[in-house]
């Protein structure tokens, strides 16, 4: 009797497993597998860049201009990757332009030299072969007598400049007469004001 239960027993646990193998597909749930989104990382500079891949080109589209409320000089900038290497402003390495002034020696040694003067991300990876217009937008004051310079940077690896890339040059300002909220080349032009 015990093999009789136990052989019961097996069939109806079979009969149970099987059973919705043979409902119509109108019985059978509808619900399908949802789909695991997969989170989408931003690509980065995460290694140094090798000084025969990089090559860019700069060109002043407008500017100077200068807005003597806030005591800022603007420009609109065009910048070309020349190079072999897609240049990216993020990750632990990234590429960015700097604005750079240096000094009245035209070095880093003497006043107002400040490498740190300011950044300008990429808003997207720039490709080879692309080019992207930048506003670059500052504060005056500070660069007074120093010669303002555009030059890219991976961070924490080395300025494009120091691989004997081309820099752009922006100016080196004076106030015009010494008199303030105004701004002069330096070979005494003023800088039109922003329109």
């Amino acid at each position: 009797m015990k093999t009789t239960q136990l052989l019961s027993v097996t069939i109806a646990l079979a009969l149970l497993s099987t059973a919705g193998c043979n409902k119509p597909s109108s019985e059978l749930s509808s619900e399908q597998p949802k789909a695991v989104p997969v989170a989408v990382q931003p690509v980065g500079m995460d290694k140094p860049l090798a000084a025969e891949n990089i090559d860019l080109s700069y060109k002043i589209l407008t500017g100077p201009a200068y807005n003597s409320a806030t005591d800022t000089v603007t420009y609109q900038i065009e910048t070309v990757n020349n190079g072999k290497a897609t240049l990216v402003s993020a990750g632990s390495l990234p590429v960015h332009l700097g604005v750079v002034i240096r000094g009245t020696d035209g070095t880093m040694n003497a006043p107002p030299a400040n490498l740190e003067f300011m950044r300008i991300p990429f808003p997207q990876p720039l490709e080879s072969g692309q080019s992207v217009t930048l506003p670059v937008e500052f504060k005056v004051s500070s660069t007074i007598g120093g010669t303002v310079v555009l030059d890219a940077v991976q961070e924490q690896v080395g300025w494009f400049s120091g691989y004997k890339k081309p820099v752009l040059t922006l100016g080196t300002f004076q106030r015009c007469n010494a008199a303030e909220n105004t701004l002069c080349l330096a070979d005494g032009t003023a800088v039109p004001a922003v329109q």
